[in-house]
């Protein structure tokens, strides 16, 4: 990431950014991201948001070297974001574009990981009886979720906010492209972006801290509520979606990224910040709404 001093170009701006991998271990990282990046190319510009271009990924020695253009900005932070709206809604309209630009309804099973999938993978892991009872609660609307016409999406699938750069003009980059995928969740990067946004906006430290944010973010009545609730009603009208769908997509969401955690950290399901995002959604009986 890169941020000119006068936010104009000179000889010594950067014009490229070269990512090399920590390990061999990570080669596939980069081949994914250059891979993806040139998926999303022509769909990547839509309003103020842009995101990198793919330029060359080569093989030296066994390490992989991935170019691509420079976006630039810093990452979203509380101070500059007094008024969100000012980067959700545009944002949000981006997400919808994408999500237009690479919809396919659901007839075959696809690369994306389905319900029952999903479930299954949760039930190798939960250990505790809480445990077993957060999975078998959140078995029934995942299952009637399976059973819908979801359309299928590129998902970028890290949507947070350190992945998002603001420039002085107000171009809004999105980088990080190594996890996404064809044939994703609709949402998914919606819910993943707001929950996060929120913890920023409400300056969010400790784990209590962040799971008071998502209950206000979601469910709240004023302050970044407001936002996100527009930002839902955006996305589900950009993209054609059922309201129905979004307690069941959020569960489904919470319950992928606790596992993430907890094969990348070695933890319990519960341990996990995610679980309790789940199990909050569940209180609700998977009731999100965009509406006041």
């Amino acid at each position: 990431r890169f941020r000119t001093g006068t936010g104009k170009r000179s000889e010594c701006a950067p014009r490229l950014a070269v990512k090399l991998a920590r390990s061999k271990d990570q080669n596939a990282n980069l081949e994914a991201e250059y891979d993806n990046l040139r998926t999303v190319e022509p769909f990547a510009k839509r309003g103020r948001v842009v995101t990198p271009r793919a330029l060359l990924c080569e093989a030296e020695d066994g390490w992989v070297w991935l170019a691509e253009s420079v976006v630039d900005g810093t990452e979203l932070s509380p101070d500059p974001f007094s008024a969100p709206g000012a980067v959700v809604h545009p944002f949000v309209d981006w997400l919808a574009h994408l999500g237009r630009s690479t919809l396919a309804v659901r007839t075959t099973a696809t690369a994306a990981e389905e319900i029952p999938e999903l479930l299954a993978r949760a039930g190798g892991y939960v250990t505790t009886a809480h445990e077993h009872g957060v999975l078998a609660r959140a078995a029934g609307p995942l299952h009637r979720l399976d059973g819908q016409p979801l359309p299928r999406v590129l998902e970028q699938r890290d949507m947070g906010v350190w992945n998002l750069l603001l420039a002085r003009d107000g171009t809004i980059g999105v980088v990080d492209w190594e996890s996404s995928r064809s044939g994703g969740f609709p949402a998914w990067d919606l819910f993943y972006f707001l929950a996060h946004c929120g913890f920023m906006v409400h300056r969010s430290t400790n784990s209590e801290d962040r799971m008071n944010s998502f209950e206000s973010t979601f469910w709240g009545g004023r302050g970044f509520a407001s936002t996100a609730r527009a930002a839902l009603r955006r996305y589900l009208l950009g993209l054609g979606l059922r309201e129905e769908w979004l307690g069941a997509l959020a569960a489904a969401c919470w319950l992928h990224h606790s596992l993430s955690e907890v094969t990348r950290l070695g933890i319990r399901p519960s341990q996990s910040l995610f679980w309790g995002m789940l199990i909050s959604t569940l209180d609700r009986d998977c009731r999100v709404r965009c509406t006041a």
